[in-house]
């Protein structure tokens, strides 16, 4: 192990999880009548046990149905739903839902549809974990009318484009604990000089810390912070100052569109210098544009242990919140707040994080004084009514680091 691999980030070990399924020899979980797709048993294609399950769709855009009815009962109480899985041809996936009942789907359900958005939370063929907290669970019955303690039934629905076949592979269905309250962590990326001379300034006044994803050779360059900028965030305001890229070129790019021995090249590049340059976080990374291959997760974990997207995050239909503790440490879901963002919106999704005990990651770019244009402005005015819901929502502002550790 190469010095640049040695972690600084203390992350607690995984959730302690209560399995329902692992899809092992005689699970139960059959095809729906008007099914048109194929399901087995796949022995070669696994990460838990000896097998998983695996369904191709036939490219028919037909809803297929794998259910088991009277299983369990599986105790979702004061817990999150995992789910282990992957998916190949992700580009033609329409519907990737799975749903929960306590008496059978006959008059009660929970469901959360997992595929939207999926890309960037994963890239195409690549095993991982997701997990959900229950309050993103959407009923199609009254609220409470399902039995948490008593889910006997789980149905999972896929359908394709009907431009090309979905294979889905799923190898674990289960519970993890669901936290005492939410959290909030507040994230910018590039390293805008706006991040020290408008965020900042207004972030002191209520104490709070935020987390700066930087690129290396921007550093010092007109527009963006200098290096006495970064070091006095983290050691005057104790902000975390993380990686996001070592050179602009390969950052606008988007990593995804990169050959991997490249990519490797800025992830070392980018560890190294903030090594070298005392800064402690070194060991979180968000991914540039959230795009990557399949390829470069694993890489990528090779020099970092804590890794953000830029999928969902908000809340909704947009996309899940996060949850504490998150499915991976690698796929950090969080809300891209952009020009168009509204601070009642923000307040909607704090509501959303107290009320289901997840966590919240509002990532921003540049804060302009006025007449934000792009996806990556926010209008000063807007992001200090931003600040203040926050403040005024009660609840617990952490670097990211800081949530991981906790």
């Amino acid at each position: 192990m190469s010095d640049l691999q040695i972690p600084s980030l203390l992350t607690p070990a995984a959730a302690q999880r209560t399995v329902f399924q692992q899809f092992q020899a005689g699970h139960g979980y059959e095809q729906a009548a008007g099914g048109t797709g194929t399901l087995s048993d796949d022995t070669t294609d696994f990460v838990i046990g000896t097998q998983s399950l695996k369904y191709v769709t036939k490219g028919d855009e037909n809803q297929n149905h794998i259910r088991k009815k009277s299983t369990g009962p599986y105790d979702f109480t004061a817990s999150d739903l995992r789910i282990v899985f992957k998916v190949e041809g992700l580009a033609h996936l329409e519907q990737f839902s799975i749903f929960l009942s306590s008496d059978n789907l006959a008059t009660t359900n929970v469901h959360y549809t997992i595929a939207t958005p999926f890309q960037p939370y994963i890239a195409d063929g690549e095993w991982a974990s997701l997990t959900l907290s229950w309050g993103d669970l959407a009923g199609n019955f009254p609220a409470g009318s399902i039995k948490r303690s008593a889910v006997n039934y789980v149905e999972l629905r896929i359908e394709d484009d009907k431009v090309a076949p979905v294979t889905i592979h799923v190898n674990e269905i289960s519970a993890v604990p669901e936290p005492t309250n939410g959290v909030v962590s507040i994230v910018f990326d590039d390293g805008w000089e706006s991040t020290s001379t408008k965020a900042r300034s207004y972030m002191d006044k209520y104490g709070m810390r935020g987390t700066s994803c930087i690129i290396r050779d921007v550093v010092g360059e007109a527009n963006y912070m200098s290096l006495a900028q970064l070091k006095s965030l983290q050691q005057i305001s104790r902000w975390d100052i993380c990686a996001h890229a070592n050179t602009v070129a390969n950052h606008n790019a988007g990593f995804g569109t990169l050959e991997d021995s490249v990519v490797e090249e800025e992830l070392e590049g980018i560890k190294g210098w903030l090594i070298e340059n005392g800064f402690k976080r070194r060991d979180v990374f968000m991914w540039p544009k959230g795009s990557f291959t399949a390829s470069q997760m694993p890489l990528a974990l090779e020099f970092f242990n804590a890794i953000r997207g830029t999928t969902g995050g908000k809340g909704g239909p947009g996309g899940a919140q996060e949850t504490f503790p998150p499915g991976e440490n690698g796929r950090l879901r969080s809300w891209l707040v952009g020009n168009t963002a509204t601070a009642a919106e923000v307040e909607a999704a704090l509501t959303q994080c107290s009320t289901n005990k997840s966590w919240l990651i509002l990532t921003f770019h540049r804060i302009v004084a006025s007449g934000a244009s792009e996806g990556t402005e926010c209008n000063e005015a807007t992001f200090k009514e931003m600040i203040d819901k926050v403040k005024s929502s009660g609840l617990a502002v952490k670097t990211v680091a800081e949530v991981l550790e906790s």
